[in-house]
Formats: structure tokens, sequence, C-alpha cells
């Protein structure tokens, strides 16, 4: 209830400051807010992390999770794009058995990834390669 309240006091505030006019001609106004730098960045990385960000580089670890997305969404068009359906039984266990390999070697990769990040905020998860068949069973 408190936090209720004191948040309606700072929107009242806020907005009596608006009728005012106090937010009026402030510096920067209808331009882009320069994001470039992050308070929580530790200090002894921000010069490297604007360099990359000034170059269009990423981290190592950042590329290769951008290149395990790409491949996970790459192995699941493939698959679906076979569609499974007149397939003979047989040809449905080779596709799974290659599906599960595919799966199998992209979970590598999130094992490999995931003791290059610096924290585990940025984990991922490894597949399921049940659970990932059964989503393109469903797409059919």
């Amino acid at each position: 209830m408190l936090n209720n309240a004191f948040d309606k006091i700072v929107e009242d505030k806020i907005q009596a400051a608006m009728r005012a006019g106090e937010f009026d001609n402030l510096k920067g106004q209808g331009k882009p807010l320069a994001l470039d730098e992050n308070p929580f960045e530790p200090l002894e990385s921000r010069l490297a992390n604007h360099m990359l960000r000034q170059n269009d580089c990423l981290y190592p670890w950042m590329q290769t999770a951008l290149d395990i997305e790409a491949e996970l969404t790459q192995t699941r068009s493939r698959f679906l794009q076979s569609r499974l359906s007149g397939h003979t039984p047989a040809e449905i266990q080779a596709l799974q058995a290659e599906f599960f390999e595919a799966v199998k070697i992209i979970n590598k990769k999130i094992l490999d990834y995931n003791l290059q990040v610096p924290s585990s905020v940025f984990l991922k998860m490894t597949l399921h390669p049940e659970t990932e068949w059964g989503k393109i069973r469903e797409n059919k």
C-alpha cells in the first residue's frame, strides 16, 4: 500500500511539473537518448566495450550465441520443410535419427558456450531432442 501511495505522489509531482512547463526545452529534447554508456558496466571493461561497439564487433561468446541460434533455426527449418508426411515409417525414423544427431551437436555447442559466458545470466539450456522433435511433428 505504501508503495502505491508513494508512486501516486511521484506521479502527481511529475504531472504538475509537466503542466508548469518544467520539462520544456530540456537539453537534447526530441533527440534519441545516447545509450553508449552503461552505468552498470565495470570500469575496467568500458574501453574494450566501447571499442567493440564502435567497430560493430561482439565478444566471442556473444557471436557463439548468435551462431547457435542460427544453427537451431536452420535445423528446425530443414526438418519442417521435409514435412514428414508422405514418408514411410522407416524414412521418418531415419529423419528423426538425423534430427537427434543435429540436436546433439547443437547441445555440445551450447555446453561449450556455457563455459565461455562471463555470468550465469547468459547460460543457455540444452535442448531435449524428443521435445524438439515433437514440435516438428506438430507443425506437419
